[in-house]
């Protein structure tokens, strides 16, 4: 199974294992890890609401971080990595508040990154 992250979604990814001779399209692995990443990301941005961290910089994180799990739905350090690099033509200061971003979301969901 390639999308298990985080110890929310192991019980999820167990069900679609058990589950998995029944159909759901090509994408349905996609689908479900998507479904989690997106469920996660809203988890993670409460969090951060908990925390009274500032609307603006919890809306900052959901518009980058809204990005990363719908283009990488497999949520890892590996992939942020991969998001990350696609703005190396940005300032050293945006990467570097971009990297936080995915830093923050993949320390919630047990990943160092």
């Amino acid at each position: 199974m390639a999308c298990v992250w985080g110890w929310k979604n192991r019980q999820a990814a167990d069900q679609v294992a058990l589950n998995s001779h029944a159909g759901g399209g090509a994408g349905g692995t996609r689908t479900l890890c998507l479904f989690n990443a997106i469920e996660f990301l809203d988890d993670f941005l409460t969090f951060l609401a908990i925390r009274n961290l500032s609307e603006g910089y919890i809306l900052r994180n959901r518009m980058f971080l809204k990005g990363f799990v719908n283009t990488y739905p497999d949520v890892s350090p590996e992939s942020a990595l991969r998001y990350l690099s696609k703005y190396n033509h940005l300032s050293q200061n945006s990467k570097a508040r971009y990297a936080g971003y995915l830093k923050g979301f993949l320390k919630y969901l047990g990943h160092e990154f």
